[in-house]
This record gives structure tokens, C-alpha cells and sequence, in this order.
């Protein structure tokens, strides 16, 4: 073989083996299973009788048996991940907003947000054939907003400031029900009048 030839497959060899290694120590070594980024996500949002939020959080991937803290809001909690290496973590929470959470196990740090959506209606009694509006705040940019009115539905798109505003055309005279979804979840509804 001529040098050239030769330089030219060492050097691929060394790049596949600089490649393998990175692919292999740059994983997660605390996580599980190994090589798993630890992930926080939220879990659910419980609107309570007296209007505050119960928001619940799950870590995935952090070593069992190891302390996972979550910081969300002024608050931080920790508790011991599961043996599937999960932990939950419940918060009475805030009014509507978009509020960070973090979570932390050993070397590891993961972060998500938590829409607590608002949802208005402009009125509850309009006349037939006006525009009535529902209003959509503090939702995840890009998701879809439905409004189901009557056996009528219209849809818009939260926008960059979490917001959506859908106008729609009151039906005829007597009551009617609104339903207002953010993808398949209802997250409102009314019982409208229709004059």
C-alpha cells in the first residue's frame, strides 16, 4: 500500500474511534437505565374547590435509590427515586402562568414548564348571530385550540405569547353549551344563552 492510501484509513479509523468513544462515555453515567438523560415532565394539573392548582411533576431516569430534588416556584422538595428510578412530586401550586420547574439527581439537572392555562369567556348571554369570544392564556405555544358551541366548532392555534383568542357566531336564540379543548383535554365549559 502507498502512504497515502494508508493515511487516509487511519485516519477514518481514528475518527470511528473517537466517534464510538464519545457516543459511549458522554451518556448520562448516574442515569438508568445508563445512558438515559434524567427528564421531568408534568404529570397532571388539578384545578381545586377553592381555585388554587395541585400540579404534579415525574422524574424518569434518575439512578434508583438516588435523592431527586425538584425545585418549582420559592418551594424544593426531594424525596428517594423508586426502584424503576422514578420520583413524583405533588406542589399546591400557582394562579395561571407559565412556571419553570427543575429537577436534580447527582451530576444530573433536567428542566420543563408548566402551562397553568386560563380560559375566559367575553359573555354568557349574547344575542343570536353576534360574535362572542373565547379567550386562552398562559397555554404551550402551538397547540390547538377547539371550541365546540352548539353543533358548531372553530379552531386556532396558541401563538408565541400563549395566548388564543377564537371568535365565533352565537346560534340561535335559547341555551347552548361551550366546550373549549387544548388538543383531545377539555379544559372548559359553559352553559350559554342564547337571545
Amino acid at each position: 500500500m502507498s502512504r497515502e492510501p494508508r493515511k487516509l484509513i487511519d485516519l477514518l479509523v481514528a475518527v470511528v474511534v473517537l466517534t464510538l468513544a464519545v457516543l459511549g462515555f458522554a451518556r448520562p453515567a448516574s442515569a438508568y437505565p445508563p445512558g438515559t438523560a434524567l427528564t421531568v415532565n408534568v404529570k397532571s394539573v388539578t384545578v381545586l374547590f377553592d381555585g388554587d392548582r395541585r400540579v404534579e411533576f415525574i422524574v424518569r431516569h434518575a439512578k434508583p435509590g438516588a435523592i431527586v430534588k425538584l425545585n418549582f416556584e420559592d418551594l424544593t422538595k426531594q424525596k428517594n427515586a423508586n426502584s424503576s428510578g422514578i420520583a413524583v412530586f405533588s406542589f399546591r401550586g400557582p394562579g395561571s402562568g407559565v412556571h419553570l420547574a427543575a429537577a436534580y439527581s447527582r451530576s444530573e439537572r433536567a428542566s420543563t414548564a408548566a402551562y397553568l392555562t386560563n380560559v375566559g369567556l367575553l359573555r354568557l348571554r349574547a344575542a343570536a348571530d353576534s360574535t362572542n369570544y373565547v379567550t386562552v392564556t398562559s397555554a404551550k405555544p402551538g397547540s390547538i385550540v377547539t371550541v365546540k358551541y352548539g353543533n358548531k366548532m372553530k379552531s386556532a392555534t396558541v401563538n408565541a405569547k400563549n395566548r388564543a383568542l377564537i371568535g365565533f357566531t352565537v346560534p340561535k336564540a335559547g341555551n347552548y353549551s361551550i366546550k373549549v379543548f387544548i388538543g383531545s383535554t377539555q379544559v372548559a365549559s359553559y352553559n350559554a344563552v342564547s337571545y
